[in-house]
């Protein structure tokens, strides 16, 4: 099981390889009572289609609708709540107001090193230069967040957070799945191997060290 972001950013690489234009749609602000965080993903092809999510709908429905009637050609800044009527017409909660990045996709370069690492549970950082349009990459560290000032993004993809299981029982694996949606990289530490033998959940690293010798690992 993956998270929301691979979801959407393989979706995406899937439709560029077939040679369909695409708009990659991220959440930069949000001010008030927001249905999505910061950083929340939405893709949507050049016919309409789409992945993700970046609120209740309605403005989901309006960036379908532009992106259809070929809108957007570069790196754009639309803000949607900003009036009473606004957040009434797009659906948005009393209050609230969400800053989004559109940004229309050249080549498959500019999101498969992303679901790279996020198949293979690594930490990655994802610049954009809104300006022109150019995307570089590189290795994330743990505590860097998702940074946005009007002239660049700089998003990060992959578990920020792990989270250390005791025991490879079954109780174990139905955790591990939920963590593994919520993007958690997980770690199941048991030194039983009869256990160990039979823990088959991908995307989880076994680890057969009594449990104190796992945990003073990992805070080292």
């Amino acid at each position: 099981m993956y998270s929301t972001d691979f979801e959407v950013l393989s979706t995406t690489l899937h439709w560029l390889e077939q040679r369909k234009r695409v708009v990659l749609i991220t959440v930069v602000k949000t001010w008030g009572t927001a249905p999505r965080p910061v950083g929340a993903l939405l893709a949507v092809r050049e016919d309409g289609i789409l992945v993700g999510s970046v609120s209740g709908g309605c403005v989901e429905e309006d960036i379908a609708n532009r992106v259809q009637a070929g809108e957007f050609n570069g790196p754009t800044v639309l803000t949607y709540g900003v009036t009473t009527a606004q957040s009434q017409r797009v659906g948005l909660p009393c209050g609230g107001t969400i800053e989004l990045l559109l940004e229309p996709l050249a080549d498959i370069d500019s999101v498969k090193p992303a679901v790279t690492a996020l198949e293979q549970r690594q930490l990655i950082a994802r610049q954009l230069e809104i300006g022109t349009g150019l995307v570089t990459w590189q290795t994330a560290p743990t505590e860097q967040a998702l940074h946005y000032d009007g002239q660049q993004l700089t998003s990060i993809y992959g578990p920020t957070w792990q989270l250390l299981i005791i025991g490879a029982g079954q109780i174990s694996r139905y955790l591990s799945e939920f963590a593994l949606a919520l993007d958690y990289r997980i770690i199941i530490c048991d030194p039983r191997q009869e256990y160990a033998t039979t823990w088959q959940t991908k995307g989880t690293q076994l680890d057969n060290r009594m449990p104190d010798d796992a945990v003073k690992a990992l805070v080292q």
